[in-house]
């Protein structure tokens, strides 16, 4: 039996639609006929047109939709800068939290390593030191979870005034995260960190170097070993495993 091919989805038909959601949308500012959820998808999708014209039309640039996403979440989870600026010119709310976790959009970019967004999002006024549910801030996510160009954010963050004593609900700091990060090279961040202030002849310190071991990271041992970190030190905040370093590594730390 032949079948019919399927047929796509035009520009044409893309351009109606669109058009068709602007003139639902254009039924009154804020009139509760613009479907709930629409701006988020476009937010998602990069739609910066679009959302300008679901914004027009009546659109709630801080509403959740139905998955407790909100536009600016959505926009800066995609890397959408144009997206994110026309939400937060239309007084999308720059700390907004997630309904899970309580993560804003700055603490989402941070780990992301997405430098033009931390840019965008500090410049609107975002609270550089606001936390999650975990209470840990951007910084302290960044350093511990941070992909791309974590070390650039990392240190736009800690001009900003990001505090660098910060402590999750683990206890963890960033240098502490920074030294057990397992997604990248861990020696220019814990730099960054120590030159910002970060406490090395502490507690804090030896658990940096004993996460920086157990990852058998030499760089990072000697610098942490070079800014004065007591090798014997313990921090009673958090638990970290007692090791020691690689045998690749010239000065072992103790393991007593």
């Amino acid at each position: 039996v032949a079948r019919l091919p399927l047929k796509r989805e035009g520009a044409p038909v893309a351009r109606r639609r669109r058009r068709s959601l602007a003139r639902h949308a254009s039924m009154g500012k804020g009139s509760r006929s613009v479907e709930r959820g629409a701006l988020s998808r476009a937010s998602h999708n990069g739609q910066t047109q679009l959302v300008l014209e679901l914004i027009t039309g009546g659109a709630d640039p801080n509403e959740l939709d139905k998955q407790g996403v909100k536009p600016l979440h959505a926009a800066c989870r995609r890397g959408h800068l144009p997206t994110a600026r026309a939400l937060l010119e239309a007084r999308a709310d720059v700390n907004a939290k997630s309904r899970d976790g309580d993560i804003t959009p700055l603490g989402l970019v941070a780990r992301q390593g997405r430098v033009d967004m931390v840019l965008l999002l500090l410049d609107s006024g975002a609270d550089v030191d606001s936390r999650d549910c975990e209470a840990q801030t951007a910084l302290l996510s960044a350093a511990s979870e941070g992909w791309g160009d974590n070390e650039a954010v990392i240190r736009l963050l800690l001009a900003a005034g990001a505090n660098v004593l910060s402590r999750d609900v683990n206890g963890v700091t960033p240098l502490m995260g920074a030294a057990r990060n397992g997604r990248r090279r861990r020696a220019p961040v814990v730099r960054a960190l120590i030159e910002a202030g970060a406490h090395t002849r502490d507690g804090g310190g030896g658990s940096a170097l004993r996460y920086a071991s157990r990852n058998g990271d030499v760089e990072t041992c000697e610098l942490l070993l070079a800014a004065g970190v007591d090798r014997d030190a313990r921090d009673d905040k958090v638990c970290v495993p007692r090791l020691s370093l690689s045998r690749d590594v010239a000065c072992p730390i103790s393991t007593g």
